[in-house]
């Protein structure tokens, strides 16, 4: 039998568990002794030897049977697993997984008997940020997702709270931001390997304003909500307490590489153009825009607070990358 919220130790179930976010999840779960089924892609934690875990192979989020097998004996479920690239960028490619899984789930986590659902979102379901404004996102704001994968995260979250709003299963939603830290792939890697190797990085001329979410912090958020018994059906903005613009962001990261970034004070217009010509104009709205966030309600509702600081988290994301490439 599945444990009840009220004990101390837990039966939880994490979707994505290979990833950037579900790996470190796992392991801070497992350090606190509770039992997990980690269901990912491929063997990912081999390196942990615990009985306390458990890896599922899922070749397919979609797969009702499969996914409603693995959630038997279940009491939460944190649902991270999502699509969030395409080279193709049509909204089919992130239907299925973004949409489609997150259906499966919830009808399996409701069939199972799971006391709760975590499901991890995105800001850019609130939308892409202001390039004149300093305006603050928050949750009462009406949702403007302007691209393909936040459309999805939105109709994900429709999906999430239309099927539960009237059932006994509790669930919250959390919109991140940009989620920084140890191992970190995609667009920051990126970044760091331009600093690195000494890349000229342009900037405006105003400093931006921009929430982000350290992933200590945000693993540290969805645990708050997952035993918080006031966090039921809520959906939170989530963030660090600090905003930061992106030339503190580029300074900080070339500080723990001991390097001296070449900034260059670009006008937006005239970066927009010449990375349209590439085919990679929005890269430009991420330098320039601001996109900020309020992480009032989370806090007020659970005592979550972000303990771990930027500069702290910032040093863990450089000093892994600096491993990842062999550099003392």
């Amino acid at each position: 039998m599945a444990s009840t919220l009220n004990n101390k130790k837990y039966n939880i179930a994490i979707t994505g568990a290979n990833g950037f976010i579900g790996q470190h999840l796992t392991q801070k779960l497992i350090e606190n002794e509770h039992n997990i089924k980690a269901l990912v892609r491929r063997k990912t934690f081999d390196h942990i030897k615990n009985d306390k875990l458990e890896e599922i192979i899922i070749d397919d989020i979609t797969d009702s049977n499969v996914i409603l097998k693995s959630l038997e004996n279940v009491d939460i479920v944190f649902h991270l697993v999502a699509k969030t690239h395409s080279q193709s960028n049509k909204y089919d490619e992130y239907y299925k997984t973004n949409v489609l899984g997150t259906k499966v789930v919830s009808k399996a986590a409701l069939e199972a008997n799971v006391k709760k659902i975590i499901m991890l979102s995105s800001v850019k379901v609130n939308g892409e940020g202001f390039l004149n404004k300093n305006l603050v996102y928050k949750e009462k704001d009406a949702p403007d997702p302007l691209d393909n994968y936040g459309k999805s995260k939105l109709e994900a979250e429709k999906i999430l709270s239309s099927s539960l709003s009237e059932k006994p299963i509790s669930y919250v939603i959390l919109r991140a931001p940009l989620v920084y830290g140890q191992n970190v792939k995609g667009n920051l890697k990126n970044l760091m390997q331009y600093i690195y190797k000494g890349f000229p990085l342009p900037i405006p001329h105003k400093d931006n304003r921009r929430s982000m979410i350290g992933l200590e912090n945000l693993c540290d958020a969805m645990i708050s909500c997952a035993f918080c018994e006031k966090a039921t059906k809520n959906i939170f903005l989530v963030s660090d307490d600090v905003v930061v613009s992106s030339r503190y962001l580029f300074n900080e990261i070339a500080k723990v590489m001991n390097k001296k970034p070449i900034l260059l004070y670009v006008p937006y217009h005239i970066l927009k153009l010449a990375f349209w010509c590439l085919g990679k104009s929005n890269s430009v709205d991420k330098l320039f825009y601001s996109l900020e966030i309020s992480n009032a309600l989370i806090k007020n509702i659970t005592g979550w607070n972000p303990n771990t600081s930027f500069e702290k988290e910032i040093k863990h994301m450089v000093n892994s990358f600096k491993v990842s490439i062999n550099i003392k």
